[in-house]
């Protein structure tokens, strides 16, 4: 009888209103107030059903060695008057990096889960656009509506991709196109609907108007890491890549994008207000300083991320001022010790609402 209680409707019933009246009180009532990490913690605490390591996946995403690689391709793409498209945008990390940059781009995300992409419009990419919809049953947008396609990190989750993309050729025709982080069929473990590389090479280049060149993940890092342009190689399908767990796609590239220099200035993981990493912890203070740890959260973060400990240092120091991030204006170039903490990932540039606001409720 218990057992028969506690699992039946009523029971799930009352669970939803509670659920619905904390959702209002703790975060619809302060949402104003909240940063996206104090937003993420809530929905995603440990021991949550939603899952403790997505809500962590979200919050460190940022210097992951999948976001840099991203970024490495990203970097090249010019702003223009059209939008740039994202599909499957997550919560809007590349969109914050794209509408903040030196040279803004407009961007349109699309992703199935709405709240995705109300995260992203309310506290990631504020300035970006942001549409619900579902990929694998096409694109709700105009014909030659955008200046350049992109999907991290969820090409081979989506169902229909032959029609997808179609519908890509169709909203930007001939336009650059990013595929990154595409799992490798022939590299277990599986996760989707993977195919080997020859078979993405087919099935992307059933729609390309020029040849589709394919690149390894670790490749892509190395070059952001080194500031280099990945696009500046002799080979569009280097040896060996057969054999690379994580591939990332690109065709219809500009000549131009193939000889920009990567801005020196302001790396892309610099881009916005400059703070603390969230990999690390405060692990002492003293003397108006504070001793920050590198730290994974879970050990299948550590699996997954492990790349991370060859460009982050595994402690530093800060003064404890800077606790809360930079304040606005702040030029952290002009300090050489800043400087050299945002090269080595310690300080990195997130949204303006990532952190908590002043007044904010805990």
């Amino acid at each position: 009888m218990p057992w028969r209680v506690a699992n039946g409707d009523a029971m799930r019933r009352m669970l939803r209103a509670v659920g619905k009246r904390r959702l209002s009180r703790d975060v619809l009532a302060h949402r104003h107030r909240l940063g996206a990490r104090q937003v993420l913690e809530y929905f995603f605490p440990a021991g949550s059903p939603m899952g403790h390591a997505v809500g962590q996946y979200f919050i460190l995403r940022f210097c992951q060695p999948r976001h840099l690689a991203a970024l490495a391709l990203l970097e090249t793409l010019p702003s223009e008057e059209k939008p740039i498209l994202d599909i499957a945008c997550g919560l809007g990390h590349l969109e914050h990096y794209l509408a903040s940059r030196e040279r803004p781009a407009p961007v349109v995300g699309t992703d199935m889960n709405f709240f995705h992409v109300w995260i992203a419009r309310h506290w990631f990419a504020p300035s970006a656009m942001f549409v619900c919809a579902n990929a694998g049953e096409g694109l709700p947008f105009a014909d030659d509506a955008f200046s350049a396609s992109l999907c991290s990190d969820a090409y081979h989750y989506i169902p229909n991709r032959r029609d997808l993309l179609k519908h890509i050729e169709r909203c930007a025709p001939g336009r650059p196109v990013f595929m990154t982080r595409v799992g490798n069929q022939a590299v277990m473990p599986n996760e989707g609907s993977e195919q080997s590389l020859q078979g993405y090479l087919e099935e992307c280049g059933a729609q390309a108007r020029s040849s589709v060149e394919a690149f390894g993940e670790g490749e892509l890092l190395k070059a952001y890491l080194a500031g280099r342009n990945p696009l500046a190689r002799a080979e569009a399908i280097p040896a060996g890549l057969d054999g690379e767990k994580w591939l990332s796609f690109s065709w219809n590239l500009d000549g131009a994008m193939r000889g920009a220099a990567p801005d020196q200035r302001v790396r892309p993981h610099a881009v916005g207000r400059i703070g603390i990493n969230p990999i690390y912890r405060v692990s002492g203070r003293g003397k108006g300083k504070m001793r920050l740890r590198f730290e994974f959260p879970l050990p299948w973060y550590a699996y997954e991320n492990h790349q991370m400990l060859s460009y982050h240092p595994r402690s530093a120091e800060l003064p404890e001022s800077d606790e809360g991030g930079l304040a606005p204006g702040r030029d952290w170039r002009g300090d050489a010790a800043l400087a050299k903490l945002v090269d080595a990932y310690v300080l990195i540039g997130m949204p303006e609402r990532f952190g908590p606001t002043p007044g904010s409720p805990a």
